[in-house]
Order: structure tokens, then C-alpha cells, then sequence
């Protein structure tokens, strides 16, 4: 329970962050800068089981796992130092779990918004055109948004699934992880 009532802070950040992510589909600096810096600060306490170098390992984890995912276009530079922050409090493997966890979560986040909005069949399509591409050019690119979608309404905010993880790692600690 102590280690849990440690991590309040990280859980408050996240929760403050997928507020600003739902309504404006960016996470700020401010925001992320202050998780990582907190994290490590949190390692250096002796509060956590992360410790300081493993809480500056878990952010190069954090960084580097969602890195990847900008660089194809696939995820904002926001989640990328979200995820980054959180390494920072969980040590690289709670971030990999957490990272794990949340792109099952946002998988099942997209196909029940896509069906309540009646577009699963063009999430689908476009889901196999990224596959089929992916295979024969190697290009991981995703289709261009058809005319007059608003891409923030078809966007993602990674910080909801993120934090369902978040939470599912913490609450899962020592038992099933």
C-alpha cells in the first residue's frame, strides 16, 4: 500500500493529462516534464522499489519504445514523453507492461468508438491497407483522412488507454505481472 500511495502523484499527472488529452488531443510540456522530473525525484526517495536508476532507465524505455510509433505518425510527440514520465515512476519493466496493456487497450478503444460511430468498416479497410502496405512496401504510413473528418475527432487520446494500464500494472503488482 505504501508503494501504491507513492505512485499518487504519477496517477494524478496521468489522470490531469487525459483530461487535456480527451479535449484538445495534446498533452502539455509542462505536464510531462513534471512527471519525469517527479519520477526521478520519487527514485531518489527511497519510497519507491524503482530506485534512481532504474527510474532513469525506465523514462530511456519509456521514450524509446513510443518513439517508434511518432516517427511513423502513429502517436503524438505528447504520448511519447507521457510514456517517458511514466518509466520514470514504474522502471522499464512497469513501462513495458504499461505499454503492452495499452495498445490492447487502445485496440478495443478504437473498433467500440469506430462501431458506436459507424465506421468499423473503414477502420477495418484502412487497417488492412496499412498491413498490406506495411508488407509488400514496407510502408507504415496510415491512408489519408477522407474529406471533411476531423482528425482530433478520429484521433486517439492515448492518455485514456495509458491510464487504464497505468492503473491495471500498479493494481497488479506482485501478483500477476
Amino acid at each position: 500500500m505504501r508503494e501504491v500511495l507513492g505512485l499518487l502523484p504519477m496517477l494524478v499527472l496521468l489522470g490531469w493529462a487525459v483530461v487535456v488529452d480527451v479535449r484538445a488531443r495534446r498533452i502539455p510540456n509542462w505536464l510531462t516534464g513534471l512527471m519525469a522530473v517527479g519520477g526521478l525525484v520519487q527514485g531518489g526517495t527511497g519510497v519507491s522499489n524503482v530506485g534512481v536508476v532504474g527510474a532513469g532507465v525506465g523514462m530511456v524505455v519509456g521514450f524509446a519504445i513510443t518513439f517508434v510509433f511518432f516517427a511513423l505518425g502513429g502517436m503524438g510527440a505528447g504520448d511519447v514523453k507521457l510514456f517517458a514520465g511514466i518509466g520514470a515512476w514504474l522502471g522499464p519493466v512497469g513501462v513495458i507492461k504499461v505499454f503492452v496493456i495499452e495498445r490492447v487497450v487502445g485496440i478495443v478503444v478504437v473498433i467500440v468508438q469506430a462501431r458506436r460511430t459507424g465506421r468499423l468498416g473503414a477502420v477495418l479497410r484502412g487497417s488492412a491497407l496499412i498491413a498490406a502496405n506495411a508488407v509488400v512496401a514496407g510502408d507504415l504510413r496510415r491512408p489519408e483522412l477522407a474529406e471533411g473528418l476531423d482528425e482530433k475527432r478520429t484521433r486517439l487520446a492515448y492518455a485514456v488507454p495509458t491510464l487504464v494500464a497505468v492503473i491495471l500494472v500498479v493494481a497488479g503488482r506482485g501478483r500477476w505481472m
